[in-house]
């Protein structure tokens, strides 16, 4: 009765020592991964944070150009932005004005540079008055009110 109770503990000890290390394991594996999301997140937030734009232009003069209205984006963040179709949003009073509707006008072939400045050409009809653009660069927005 003595060894068959000593070796049912040695048994159920180990069985414990397998158990608990299987969870440690798990848990440190987890920890992980959580930890590579973090810092990639971090890093993704860092590039989001380090990139910013100023629309430059003096909202009661909006200069036009062969009937489209010029408006200048400076790049004021500490990182070079894409100044591309694909990467530039113009909304004009809430409604997105079409891509086709675009036309980028930029210093160094679909980069702008940090202290850069890029010229966006919309072609749009508006109305007198005051209207609200808003210009997302590669995900970076800045707003205006303007009149026309």
């Amino acid at each position: 009765m003595g060894f068959g109770t000593s070796a049912t503990h040695i048994i159920l000890f180990i069985a414990g020592i397998i158990l608990a290390s299987s969870v440690a394991y798990t848990l440190s594996v987890t920890t992980g991964k959580i930890a590579i999301g973090i810092e990639e997140k971090g890093k993704v937030m860092m590039n989001h944070l380090s990139g910013d734009i100023e629309i430059i232009n003096d909202p009661l003069r909006i200069p036009l150009k062969s009937g489209k209205y010029v408006f200048y984006v400076k790049n004021t963040g500490e990182r070079n932005l894409l100044f591309t179709n694909s990467t530039v949003d113009v909304l004009i009073d809430g409604s997105i004005v079409p891509g086709t509707e675009i036309t980028i006008v930029n210093p160094s072939s679909g980069v702008l540079g940090v202290s850069e400045t890029g010229e966006i050409r919309v072609n749009t009809t508006l109305s007198s008055g005051d209207h609200r653009l808003k210009i997302v660069v590669d995900g970076i927005s800045d707003t205006m009110t303007f009149r026309v």
